[in-house]
């Protein structure tokens, strides 16, 4: 069980956001905080005048040194030295904790891993929870992790230079197995279908750049800082992540068989389904036409794309590539 009240939690999620240097205000901290409820998130939904509140007694009763940045319009803190006090950890606080650190575990390759795995270490024998032992721990099961081998020390140095926002100079490999020296600032780290890459501003393109790091072979950090991007970060929380080409509006038939499939994962969303008697139509504001064509061809003929007619023709023509080469 929980010992932290919702307060707390509210208090421990807004100095978080002073940390990240996020800027907030009592309004847009407000807001965030009941949008994340809307989507179960948590329960910690309240009104910006609590918010405010909240602030005050984050720099009167716990000392935090918070101030008012009219540039930014929002709050910050004057100095980071400054830290919440040692909050005791209930049964709920722990196990999230964990079983966070176990799922880390499988997605980082070493040293992180190792370093991950001392930090629990760390966490249990300061905590020392009665309620977990190791069985518990190996009992759950992550059938789906790093899938790439990635050069340790790359790594390493990458995920340094995206923390403190240094450029570094790699040696990368493409697709065509050509290798390049590029220097690049690493905006963005992301995992996706058990890959590590990073969204990078490559100075040689003087633009940004997808680098998968199991193709980079060396990486050696700069001493060039540069400014995070928020623009493009906020566009990779969106479905933006690649440079796949969008497309828009689309509607597809489907065969009964699939629809319970798509309410458990969805294509997109705000993907809307319509049941009719004998099948049943999706239809999909945007997705990439990489991950349309290739959900598609996973259906094997249980689905028909109605519309764009553009991407029908598309799927016929990579269905007819697969034809010419299996006669």
């Amino acid at each position: 069980m929980s010992n932290i009240s919702i307060q707390l939690k509210r208090l421990i999620r807004l100095a978080s956001e002073l940390k990240k240097n996020n800027y907030p205000t009592a309004i847009s901290f407000a807001e965030k905080l009941r949008n994340e409820q809307k989507n179960g998130d948590h329960s910690l939904g309240c009104s910006s005048k609590t918010i405010q509140r909240d602030i005050e007694k984050l720099k009167f009763d716990f000392k935090a040194p918070i101030e008012y940045d009219n540039a930014r319009k929002g709050y910050y803190l004057k100095h980071h030295g400054w830290n919440m006090p040692s909050i005791a950890l209930g049964e709920d606080e722990m196990i999230s904790i964990l079983l966070g650190a176990r799922v880390a575990e499988t997605i980082f390759p070493n040293p992180l891993k190792s370093k991950i795995r001392l930090g629990t270490d760390i966490l249990l024998a300061e905590n020392n929870p009665d309620f977990l032992d190791t069985a518990c721990m190996k009992s759950i099961v992550i059938t789906s992790g790093l899938k790439s081998q990635i050069n340790q020390n790359c790594f390493e140095v990458i995920f340094e230079c995206w923390q403190k926002k240094l450029a570094v100079t790699i040696k990368y490999m493409s697709v065509e197995r050509k290798t390049t020296t590029r220097t690049i600032e690493p905006h963005a780290l992301l995992f996706n279908d058990g890959h590590w890459l990073t969204k990078a501003f490559c100075h040689k393109r003087k633009d940004f750049r997808m680098f998968a790091l199991q193709r980079v072979k060396t990486a050696n950090k700069t001493n060039k800082k540069f400014e995070q991007n928020n623009n493009m970060i906020n566009r990779l929380k969106t479905d933006k992540v690649f440079d796949f080409k969008q497309i828009k509006d689309i509607q597809i038939s489907c065969d009964k068989s699939i629809i319970y499939s798509l309410y458990e994962n969805p294509l997109h969303p705000n993907q809307e389904i319509i049941e009719n008697k004998n099948d049943f139509s999706i239809k999909i504001p945007n997705l990439s036409e990489r991950d349309i064509i290739k959900w598609i061809f996973n259906k094997k003929g249980k689905a028909k794309i109605i519309t764009p007619k553009s991407l029908k023709k598309e799927v016929l023509k990579e269905a007819i590539k697969i034809m010419e080469a299996h006669k």
